[in-house]
């Protein structure tokens, strides 16, 4: 069984697995880190899956309050405050997914968490598949930004048949 999250800051993985498995998942684990390839195909099915869940989104009132709360309180120049819309999706090619890959995704940005039944041969299998993992230095840009949050915002959808508030504390 595994599962995935992601939010701006972070992408994770989490696989349970048998300890008879132990093996087969660290090299999956290990190829997942160092050979990742980004078929073309698969990205264009990706993005078309996105584009289909935007566009639901962004009829909602919900996701729609929530992206100008964003907006609003980073400023369209931070990236937390750039929202998407169905053209975002097209402009990133696949050469820029590798480019980020390559750039965040080594020994150097990535923690590693286990649990359960640990014992003295996972230790050297951990450690003889993620010492081949490259280690790199990682640069996080420096964000400068300015909020430009409002008093009120309001955004009007006429075939809406509902209404939400959001109500934003933002610092003590």
């Amino acid at each position: 069984y595994y599962s995935t999250s992601s939010a701006r800051e972070y992408v994770g993985i989490t696989i349970y697995f048998p300890k008879t498995a132990t093996e087969s998942i660290l090299l999956l684990l290990t190829e997942m880190l160092t050979e990742a390839t980004f078929p073309e195909d698969k990205i264009n099915i990706f993005k078309q899956k996105i584009k289909n869940e935007l566009a639901i989104k962004l009829e909602k009132n919900a996701h729609l309050g929530y992206f100008k709360l964003i907006e609003s309180l980073y400023g369209e120049n931070h990236p937390y405050g750039q929202i998407a819309n169905l053209n975002n999706v097209d402009v990133f090619l696949r050469e820029d997914i590798v480019d980020f890959y390559n750039q965040y995704f080594h020994a150097g940005n990535i923690k590693l968490f286990f649990a359960g039944n640990l014992d003295e041969s996972f230790y050297n299998t951990i450690n003889q598949h993620f010492e081949k993992i490259q280690k790199k230095d990682v640069t996080l840009p420096i964000l400068n930004y300015e909020s430009s949050l409002p008093a009120k915002k309001y955004i009007s959808k006429r075939k809406m048949l509902f209404r939400q508030v959001s109500i934003l504390v933002k610092e003590f």
